[in-house]
Order: structure tokens, then C-alpha cells, then sequence
């Protein structure tokens, strides 16, 4: 005589693992996302300065990032702003003009100035506020003044060359080693 004989507790310890593991997931999923969004955004607050020429501190202000939570599986690193003011650039007056840092390289800017008075009596004044300014009036002095900016974007500079690529390769890299280790401390 043939007999067949099936057991459920396998199934059944198989089904009571999964829903033990469907409760730990979503938090599991805001850790691995919190720790490699933590490790993306000192990547790109490292590549940056280089990138743009502006001080780290400057950079460390600018970028934000939101964490993600069992309820919003999402990591948002973030920036907004416009032009950058060369005065973040380590600006100097030399010779009649300003010579300022900009993407790494020298940036000369004629008729520019920071200071106020005649030489060799030129003076930081509070009213500029270590800004550079260029004369508008061309040649004669009757207090027209602009502001000179860099051309530098954080939000553009943050989707584009070793930034991105530096991004891309972060999370490329350690995001599924995360997952596989994460799932592996969950599933049974």
C-alpha cells in the first residue's frame, strides 16, 4: 500500500519568518538607505570644494541631506542657491584688478575692488562686506558699483562631473552589500 503523507510545519515556520520579516523590513530599509545616504553625502561634501573652489566649511553649510524613515524610504541630499558672490573665493586685490579662485583656477578681475580710500590708504569697509565690486560708470568715480559674482551653482556643480560620478560609484557600490547584509540579519 502506497501512502503520502504531507506535513505543514514547515510551511507554517516559513510563513510565521516571513511575516516577523515583513514587520522588521521597512525599518531595515530606512537604515540601509540612512547609512548609505550618510556615506554619499561626505563623498560629495569632499569632492565639491575641489570641483567648485569653494572652502569646505562653505560647502558643509550649503549641503543638507533628509534621512529616510520606515515610513519614507527616501534619502534626499539637497542644496538650493544661486550665483555665488566671489567673496567666497579667497579674493585679494593685486594691482588694480582682483585675483579670485574660481573652479580651481586663477580668476583675474579687472577694475574689480574689495577695499575703499586711495592708495596707499585703502581700507576693508564694513558697507561691502568683503564682496567685489566693479565700477559701473566706466573710468569715472561717481559711486555706481555692481556686485561681481562667480558663475559657481552648488545645486548645478552637485549632478555633474567627479561629484555625480563620485555619487554614482558610492551608491553603486555599497548599496546592495547593505541590502545583503541587512536581509541577512533579518530573514530567519
Amino acid at each position: 500500500m502506497l501512502s503520502i503523507h504531507l506535513s505543514t510545519t514547515g510551511v507554517m515556520d516559513m510563513a510565521r519568518a516571513l511575516e516577523v520579516m515583513g514587520k522588521r523590513l521597512p525599518s531595515a530599509q530606512a537604515l540601509v538607505l540612512n547609512r548609505v545616504g550618510t556615506r554619499t553625502k561626505a563623498v560629495v561634501v569632499a569632492t565639491l570644494p575641489e570641483q567648485t573652489g569653494l572652502p569646505r566649511r562653505i560647502i558643509v553649510k550649503a549641503v543638507k541631506m533628509n534621512r529616510a524613515s520606515p515610513n519614507k524610504l527616501r534619502v534626499d541630499i539637497w542644496t538650493r542657491g544661486g550665483d555665488i558672490s566671489l567673496k567666497y573665493f579667497h579674493p585679494r586685490e593685486e594691482g588694480g584688478s582682483v585675483v579670485a579662485r574660481v573652479y580651481g583656477d586663477k580668476v583675474v578681475i579687472a577694475g574689480g575692488f574689495r577695499r575703499s580710500g586711495r592708495d596707499p590708504n585703502r581700507r576693508m569697509v564694513k558697507k561691502l562686506n568683503g564682496h567685489v565690486y566693479v565700477n559701473t560708470d566706466g573710468g569715472r568715480w561717481r559711486g555706481h558699483i555692481r556686485k561681481v559674482k562667480s558663475g559657481v551653482l552648488i545645486p548645478a556643480e552637485m549632478i555633474r562631473g567627479k561629484t555625480r560620478a563620485a555619487f554614482d560609484e558610492v551608491v553603486h557600490r555599497e548599496l546592495p552589500a547593505e541590502i545583503a547584509k541587512e536581509l541577512a540579519k533579518i530573514l530567519p
